[in-house]
């Protein structure tokens, strides 16, 4: 794509020539350009709003706000679909965007984190029961520390209606996982209800005597 980014009176600050590739996004402005360029045709333009946030690939502008990032599609080609890769090429892309996710989530980005680990996720469901015995156990544990990972990530949005779930779902492969326990106990008090599930706390707690965080958390409600 060739991108110019510019100032309200039309002062170009940037311009050059990239190639994006579709997921890889780890800022808000990445995720914005990369939905415009879903959109777009062959020899398109669009202009979007761009602030200095930059990207993570290599885009980036030193100047003021207000600015505007023009994008023209010069060419593109497909990835393949779903259907046409194997089990264990989504295997890899898991991987791949489990790690994207968290060095997303070292950083503070925790909506672009959040959508790696969706991302991974994706790739895990797609896979189902195709992969051979010897990876099953690696396919159970990386789903669980997706899963967690993403009501972490949830947690840190606000976003408690879609924590519980996601722990409740790691608790049906792993009922005394201490993590999904507290994780999912905490949905409650965060929101402020009134009569919160005490026993993921206790149970957490019995597990895991030397947690103090938990059993502080337990005498405090």
């Amino acid at each position: 794509m060739k991108l110019k980014i510019f100032c309200p009176d039309g002062t170009v600050i940037q311009h050059c020539e990239k190639e994006i590739l579709i997921g890889e996004g780890d800022t808000e402005v990445s995720e914005t350009l990369e939905k415009c360029l879903e959109c777009m045709h062959k020899e398109e333009v669009c202009v979007i709003p761009y602030n200095n946030d930059g990207t993570d690939q290599g885009i980036r502008a030193s100047s003021e706000s207000d600015l505007h990032c023009e994008i023209e599609l010069l060419s593109f080609f497909k990835a393949k679909e779903p259907w046409e890769t194997t089990p264990e090429e989504k295997m890899s892309l898991a991987i791949h965007h489990k790690a994207k996710g968290t060095d997303c989530f070292k950083a503070g980005k925790w909506l672009c984190a959040a959508r790696h680990y969706s991302r991974a996720l994706k790739q895990l469901i797609l896979i189902g029961d195709k992969l051979p015995d010897d990876r099953k156990e690696e396919y159970d544990q990386l789903r669980v520390s997706c899963l967690l990972n993403l009501s972490a990530c949830q947690g840190k949005l606000g976003q408690y209606e879609y924590v519980a779930p996601n722990c409740t779902k790691v608790l049906a492969m792993l009922p005394t996982n201490i993590k999904a326990l507290f994780r999912r106990g905490q949905v409650p008090t965060l929101q402020k209800v009134l009569d919160p599930p005490l026993q993921c706390y206790v149970i957490s707690s019995h597990l895991s005597i030397s947690s103090l965080f938990t059993k502080t958390d337990v005498t405090q409600m």
